[in-house]
């Protein structure tokens, strides 16, 4: 009954961001009263490349616009407006944030934003060629030598429909993240199809959380491991003695077991809503403590197509594509990598799809018991691997 009741909530979502996206559209784009909806500006600062930087704009939630600011009334009934903000920096790259979802008035001010909040940011080498980016999904990530970025403060401040349409007319202009140069349309539910020569900015992200299993439960999980003892190896028996040993996720218990010093259920799995995870617990929005995150690429990125559709052989030696590969080194902790993974319309028929899921270029070792598809991976009997993604843009959101 749980499920069905989820199923009709997601539906009734779509349907009423149908209804009211038309029936906004379908108004007079004249009038000279403020926009409404739910509005805040975000402030980020960083130093970026070893300068003081400041990111700040403003959003909107549930808009109404009554002014025809930027030609078009394509954010009208739109969830959130940007859903990702893009600044250009002096040497051509571009920093992202995506905006978190703050529409029911949390402020730095009101306290609803703790003082520890940080943005989710990507970074982009090339920002008119935005076609990989690095999350930087944790503390960890800008402790990183390869960080181009230090991250110092952020806050959430209240902001009016003018400040809104001000901010729409002559500063939005600005964001280096436009509808030409992703898949995304300015109509949600429309997606653009692939062509030969095709380039896009990824909306995903993908990651991999990893902890240490307790020695306690490293003993139970002999039984699973195959007989050649693989450095990467999955069975969802073997999951299921880890989960067993966690205990219940409701019913906390002395007898639980702990990874790395806390409950398995008292860590988060990745990003929340324009969040980035900050190390230790912080107060206010979240009771979850951060599991260490690690980037995982792909070799199915379809920006890495040639003009005949192929991925090429430059990258399968071994005669297999990479589906995910754990980067678990410690100079990558904090990080997600940002690919174009997923599948438009238009792609060739004879694209390869099988691929092996890898941990450091090691392929993985199925064992019986395991299902086709992987979430989840052990190495050796130390560490539990969770694959995660998620996407940059938002459902109903806007540019």
């Amino acid at each position: 009954m749980r499920r069905n009741n989820s199923l009709a909530g997601t539906a009734l979502y779509f349907l009423n961001f149908m209804m009211v996206g038309s029936a906004l559209s379908a108004e007079s784009a004249s009038g000279s009263s403020p926009s409404k909806g739910n509005f805040f500006r975000v402030t980020a600062e960083v130093v970026y490349k070893g300068k003081p930087t400041t990111i700040s704009y403003v959003a909107g939630c549930s808009l109404k616009s009554s002014r025809q600011i930027d030609g078009d009334r394509s954010v009208d009934g739109a969830a959130i407006v940007p859903m990702l903000w893009g600044e250009r920096m002096p040497d051509g790259g571009a920093v992202v944030l995506q905006t978190p979802q703050v529409c029911g008035g949390q402020t730095t001010a009101n306290g609803k934003v703790p003082p520890t909040f940080m943005p989710l940011i990507v970074h982009f080498e090339n920002a008119d060629e935005p076609w990989f980016g690095r999350a930087y999904m944790s503390d960890d990530a800008y402790d990183q030598p390869k960080s181009v970025m230090k991250f110092l403060s952020a806050r959430i401040d209240d902001a009016t429909g003018d400040d809104w349409d001000r901010w729409r007319k002559t500063d939005s202009p600005r964001n280096t993240v436009r509808y030409e140069l992703t898949e995304l349309t300015k109509d949600w539910f429309t997606r653009k199809e692939w062509k030969p020569g095709t380039r896009w900015m990824p909306m995903r992200c993908f990651y991999a959380s990893i902890l240490r299993v307790p020695s306690s439960v490293q003993g139970t999980l002999g039984g699973f491991w195959p007989r050649n003892r693989p450095l990467f190896w999955t069975s969802e028996g073997a999951y299921g003695a880890v989960m067993s040993a966690a205990g219940n996720q409701y019913a906390p218990s002395d007898s639980d077991a702990l990874f790395e010093g806390r409950r398995f259920w008292d860590y988060s799995n990745g990003n929340v809503f324009g969040r980035a995870r900050r190390n230790g617990n912080p107060p206010g929005w979240s009771k979850m403590y951060s599991r260490p995150i690690f980037p995982v690429r792909t070799d199915f990125d379809i920006n890495r197509l040639d003009a005949n559709g192929n991925f090429g052989p430059e990258l399968d030696p071994d005669g297999r594509l990479t589906r995910r590969d754990v980067l678990h080194r410690h100079d990558e902790r904090g990080f997600a990598y940002c690919q174009s993974y997923d599948s438009p319309k238009g792609l060739p028929s004879t694209l390869k799809r099988e691929g092996e899921y890898r941990y450091n270029g090691v392929a993985i070792t199925k064992a019986k018991d395991a299902m086709m598809s992987t979430t989840f991976g052990f190495v050796r009997d130390e560490y539990l691997i969770t694959f995660g993604s998620f996407q940059l843009h938002t459902m109903g959101g806007a540019l």
